[in-house]
């Protein structure tokens, strides 16, 4: 009975985390998708503060062609033209920092398009290496890079950069904390993604919101993982409420054996 329900717990949680993923869209003028737990707040520093004064330099009228022409050469899919207009850009002279910045986040949607995450990546960081970025720029390339390190199953970098996010956004919503969650799940960090998954879920919750079957999912099988079998139960019972699977009655009758509640099994 532990074998098949560990099984079967294993096997929803790859689900779960299909489930959550995120797609990574290009930043900027081609515009892109927009943790921490209670430890780690929206920070009134010296940093925050400058943050939210900043303003970026006028975008001048050759490099807005540039990489308008870019960006019909990549809706059209003609990624060499495209590449092109973007290395006519990059030795223009004088580019200030803004257009620098938007040179490199083309380029980045450009290498993700085709598929070559490690060049995208780079590009990404490139924009955050530019002075005067728009902020929501910033926080959005931040978000998207996390995604990409998570995709390329670089989960240590990619809660690097969700941690930095996090810092930021005074109220980042339910799905970033699973995200995270998903991140410590994948490192076998079970402890560490308790606290986010469960974050999420009150959040929702708290909002009036439907919580998604997968996060419970994803609950359940990190207490299982950590083997706190009460903790499976009441999750299994929720579960049971909402979505009456066959699966989660079998589930949950191994379950009551663990904590050896035979009369329910």
């Amino acid at each position: 009975m532990k074998k098949s329900l560990k099984r079967s717990l294993q096997l929803l949680t790859t689900v779960s985390i299909l489930g959550a993923s995120f797609a990574v869209a290009p930043v900027g003028g081609l515009s892109v998708t927009g943790f921490s737990a209670n430890t780690v707040q929206a920070q009134q520093s010296e940093e925050a503060r400058e943050r939210k004064t900043r303003r970026a330099p006028a975008m001048r009228a050759p490099a807005f062609r540039k990489l308008e022409a870019a960006q019909v050469a990549m809706e059209a899919k003609d990624y060499v033209a495209a590449e092109e207009e973007l290395e006519d850009l990059a030795t223009m002279r004088g580019l200030n920092g803004y257009e620098e910045a938007m040179m490199w986040n083309y380029r980045a949607f450009l290498y993700y398009e085709l598929e070559d995450m490690d060049r995208a990546i780079n590009a990404y960081e490139m924009v955050l290496q530019q002075p005067a970025i728009p902020v929501a720029l910033e926080d959005n390339i931040r978000f998207t890079v996390a995604q990409l390190y998570f995709a390329t199953e670089q989960c240590e970098k990619s809660l690097e950069y969700m941690n930095e996010w996090f810092k930021y956004q005074e109220e980042p919503g339910a799905l970033p904390y699973i995200f995270v969650g998903q991140a410590y799940y994948a490192l076998g960090r079970f402890d560490e993604a308790l606290e986010p998954i469960s974050q999420a879920i009150e959040l929702t919750i708290a909002a009036g919101q439907p919580v998604k079957e997968n996060w419970y999912q994803l609950l359940m099988t990190i207490h299982y993982e950590n083997k706190n079998f009460p903790a499976v139960r009441d999750v299994l019972e929720i579960l049971i409420t909402g979505w009456p699977k066959p699966v989660y009655w079998l589930q949950l009758s191994g379950i009551y054996a663990e904590v050896e509640d035979e009369e329910k099994q």
